[in-house]
C-alpha cells in the first residue's frame, strides 16, 4: 500500500510540509467546501474567519487582493451566504482567484514532495 497522497486545492495544507500562504488559502477553501457540503443553500462565510486569514498571510499580492475583495462583500455584515445570495458571481470570481493561486502551490509540492515519495515508495515495492 502506498502512503503518498496528491495534495489537491483542498488538501495542500494536509500533504505540504510548508505552512506558507498557499497552505492557509488551501485550508480556507477547504473550510468553505466543507460548509456548503454540510449546510449546503444555508452555508455562510463569516467574516471573523476571512480577517483571521488575512492576518496571517504573508505578502502575496495574489491571495491578499482577493481576500480583501471577499472581506468587502460584507459590507457591515459578521457573515455572508455561500450560495444563492446577490454577489455570489463576485464571491465565486474571488473563489476563483485564490484557487488559482493556490494551485501553483499545489503543482509545486506534487512535483517536489509527492512524485519522489511515490516513486521511493513504488520503488521499495518491485
Amino acid at each position: 500500500m502506498v502512503s503518498a497522497k496528491v495534495a489537491s486545492i483542498f488538501t495542500l495544507n494536509l500533504v505540504s510540509q510548508g505552512s506558507g500562504d498557499g497552505c492557509l488559502v488551501s485550508s480556507f477553501l477547504g473550510r468553505i467546501a466543507k460548509e456548503v457540503n454540510a449546510r449546503g443553500r444555508e452555508a455562510v462565510l463569516k467574516k471573523e474567519f476571512v480577517l483571521d486569514l488575512l492576518g496571517e498571510v504573508k505578502n502575496e499580492k495574489d491571495c491578499l487582493v482577493p481576500l480583501r475583495e471577499i472581506l468587502n462583500l460584507f459590507k457591515d455584515k459578521h457573515e455572508i451566504s455561500i450560495l444563492g445570495n446577490n454577489r455570489l458571481s463576485d464571491l465565486e470570481n474571488l473563489l476563483n482567484s485564490l484557487a488559482d493561486f493556490v494551485s501553483t502551490k499545489l503543482r509545486n509540492c506534487n512535483e517536489k514532495v509527492v512524485v519522489p515519495l511515490l516513486k521511493h515508495e513504488m520503488s521499495e515495492l518491485s
